[in-house]
């Protein structure tokens, strides 16, 4: 399987950085994951909304340039569905082609997405209710992956 995740702004902590290392290495050939990091968009503290709305447009708008064509979708939501592992896994190796095109997991910003997303037809999937830092979010993902697809 190869799998794509697609985070916007760069990783600056390094045990997190190690941490996600880690866990690609542990899963070998099984599963193969590539991270893309899009540019976030600065916004200002006491932005209005109109200013984020753009925020979340342009930094959505580098997201969906990181998407190959036919590539199924998956954005991290904490309004999507919710899984236990056993579904998760399932789901994605439902939502797998071939393993030729990546599945395609969207962390996005503090501010969340544009909902101009929606053009890709995402499915939605929650880790969660509660809103993580979007940084952690990406160990969260890589360490649940490797959980799913280590090697015995």
């Amino acid at each position: 399987m190869h799998i794509r995740i697609i985070a916007v702004g760069g990783l600056k902590e390094t045990y997190l950085k190690e941490g996600i290392n880690d866990h690609i290495r542990k899963m070998g050939d099984v599963c193969t994951i590539e991270v893309k990091e899009v540019a976030d968009e600065p916004v200002s503290e006491g932005a209005s909304e109109k200013e984020i709305e753009i925020g979340k447009r342009r930094e959505t708008e580098r997201i969906i340039r990181q998407i190959e064509s036919g590539s199924q979708v998956i954005l991290l939501d904490v309004e999507g569905q919710m899984y236990n592992s056993p579904q998760w896994r399932r789901l994605l190796r439902r939502v797998s082609n071939s393993g030729k095109i990546p599945v395609c997991l969207i962390i996005g910003g503090s501010h969340g997405v544009h909902k101009q997303i929606d053009c890709l037809r995402p499915k939605r999937v929650s880790f969660s209710r509660m809103t993580f830092p979007h940084q952690l979010m990406r160990l969260i993902v890589v360490e649940q992956l490797a959980h799913l697809f280590k090697r015995n």
